[in-house]
């Protein structure tokens, strides 16, 4: 493999998953579920070494195009809208029925899906148990873990495969454009820039009020949105600790991207991009505006996660917990505010296009498919650099992480 071309990747919680340019499906880190392949071929509970998966049962001409790395299991997408799963099952999270762990891919059946509909999308969180499928209808189904109510079942009940999850409030042509899931909550936005939030009792009280019943989906009103301002993108941050946070030391935070380029978080802060002005201007107790760097004339922000956000220029900037330099900035200290980060050996035409962190390491891809890695290294999650990085390094090839 001294020639490849990543075209999809994910960070799990301790192992990674890649797809390249041929759709065949590459995994190292942890294995100690077999979410990587067979424990009987790997006795040592993780592998260093980017390693195909072979045993895929796929139809002719199907292939994968995108895969998804949680806690101690592995999700790929097929071109076909076909789903597989295999690793650890302990609450259902592979969706197959039961709660039997896999170490082979295993397809996941949905059920109730209507004529040409099929599974568009996958979403899950690195360091959770629960996953979300996304039709190309704008439909949502769940499955796995439910003990916070983030299925949005109206239950608080595992489910062991995938379920329709019903949104009361859509308007006539309304539907799920993206989906974000963290490790107790989840966001949904739709086609016309309205938030649904679910999950943990208290995460988004800051901004809709107190949402008495959070196991199933709620509309959120954000009052601070301008005249024609509607959300783009909307992110939870409520995993167990304070690693994707910004700026002040929560346990739990959203962050949400408006259609005219305002970075909004609350629990938090909020950055407007078009706003570079040294002021603070507090909407709620804790809510406010901070600065950013600013962005080049017409710029906007690609893509935005819980640590990091992505310009239309590849500039990247990181946030949150750094013990381990995982955000990347040359240090192990904790960024309360968006920094920059840069990416040495870059090429003239090429740029970062795709951020994925795991719990203490991260990976990017950039649009030429080749990827960097950096931050904590055990189980060999990030390949030979034994001490880890605090600086994005470039792997030129699948043989320079042995």
């Amino acid at each position: 493999m001294n020639d490849y071309f990543i075209v999809s990747l994910s960070t799990g919680c301790y192992h990674t998953a890649s797809i390249t340019h041929d759709s065949k499906v590459y995994v190292w880190g942890n294995n100690f579920w077999g979410q990587l392949l067979p424990k009987e071929d790997w006795f040592s509970g993780f592998i260093e070494t980017p390693t195909q998966v072979n045993s895929f049962l796929l139809e002719t001409e199907e292939r994968i195009i995108s895969v998804s790395a949680g806690m101690f299991y592995t999700l790929v997408l097929t071109n076909n809208g076909r789903v597989f799963a295999w690793g650890l099952n302990k609450f259902g999270q592979l969706g197959i029925g039961t709660t039997e762990f896999k170490q082979m891919p295993t397809q996941v059946i949905f059920d109730g899906l209507k004529n040409k509909e099929y599974i568009a999308s996958l979403h899950l969180c690195s360091e959770g148990s629960h996953n979300f499928a996304v039709t190309n209808e704008g439909r949502v189904y769940g499955w796995g873990n439910n003990e916070n109510g983030q299925l949005g079942d109206n239950t608080y009940k595992n489910r062991h495969k995938p379920i329709l999850i019903e949104f009361d409030c859509l308007k006539t042509d309304e539907f799920i454009k993206r989906l974000s899931t963290s490790f107790n909550g989840t966001i949904a936005t739709t086609n016309k820039g309205r938030v649904f939030g679910w999950g943990n009792e208290t995460w988004a009280e800051p901004i809709s009020g107190s949402l008495n019943s959070n196991g199933k989906p709620k509309l959120i009103f954000l009052d601070f949105l301008k005249n024609y301002e509607e959300i783009d993108w909307s992110i939870p941050c409520d995993l167990p600790s304070d690693r994707r946070e910004l700026n002040y030391r929560t346990y739990r935070s959203a962050i949400f991207l408006t259609t005219m380029g305002r970075f909004i978080t609350y629990q938090n802060k909020v950055c407007d991009l078009n706003n570079f002005k040294d002021k603070i201007e507090s909407f709620y107790p804790k809510i406010k505006f901070i600065s950013l760097t600013p962005l080049k004339k017409g710029e906007k922000i690609d893509y935005i996660n819980e640590n990091y956000l992505i310009t239309s220029s590849g500039m990247v900037y990181a946030w949150g917990h750094n013990h381990h330099g995982e955000l990347g900035d040359g240090t192990k200290l904790q960024v309360k505010n968006p920094k920059r980060v840069y990416f040495k050996n870059l090429q003239l035409d090429e740029k970062i296009k795709y951020v994925s962190s795991g719990a203490d390491y991260s990976i990017a891809l950039t649009t030429k498919g080749r990827i960097f890695l950096w931050g904590e290294n055990s189980y060999g999650k990030i390949g030979s650099f034994q001490n880890g990085n605090t600086k994005p390094t470039l792997i030129t090839n699948f043989e320079a992480l042995k």
